[in-house]
């Protein structure tokens, strides 16, 4: 599981990863939420397997990682955004600030650069997707995630000279660029 927090740590929602390659989203349950929507786990929490509140308007989705990319934010620090949340946590491993936007690719949301709009650097990953596989999808997956968030950052005010896109050559993403020797001074 991948909690989503907001800026005081507070948990809006999970993403939680099932084998092999399958996500779903969650939600903490609320006294209001109907018993026939709440899930429970073994360990007593309750759930929701939905971004939509009991009122059913969608939740507060922020970026993962939340708390960490303010402080180094405010720190000057450089932020990474990545395809993922595993990727941003083998980056942050490195020692960097790193994250992402729930749901990966192509559900960028322009209210996501507003944390990122004053970093001091920020640098965008691209994952490095094979073709689409429908003849009328423009682009490369990762390619078109990366312009969707540049077209944020520079819409929030943030000059393009702050911005850099690195790519992982020969390798599908961040974490296989790190499983692979990668170095935070590479």
């Amino acid at each position: 599981t991948y909690d989503y927090v907001d800026e005081s740590g507070r948990l809006l929602s999970q993403t939680v990863r099932r084998f092999p390659k399958k996500f779903c989203q969650r939600r903490p349950a609320t006294p209001l939420d109907p018993p026939d929507r709440i899930a429970r786990d073994p360990d007593g929490r309750e759930w929701v397997y939905s971004l939509k509140g009991a009122d059913d308007k969608p939740i507060r989705r922020v970026l993962y990682r939340l708390p960490e990319v303010v402080a180094g934010v405010e720190g000057g620090r450089s932020v990474f955004v990545v395809e993922g949340e595993k990727d941003a946590d083998a980056v942050a491993a490195l020692g960097v600030v790193a994250t992402t936007s729930p749901q990966g690719a192509g559900k960028w949301e322009d209210g996501f650069a507003a944390p990122l709009a004053t970093a001091a650097r920020i640098v965008v990953c691209p994952d490095n997707d094979p073709p689409p596989a429908k003849a009328k999808d423009k682009g490369y997956p990762g390619q078109r995630h990366v312009a969707d968030v540049v077209r944020s950052l520079l819409k929030a005010g943030v000059a393009p000279d702050r911005i850099r896109v690195v790519e992982f050559p020969g390798c599908k993403d961040a974490s296989d660029w790190i499983a692979g020797g990668g170095t935070k001074e590479a």
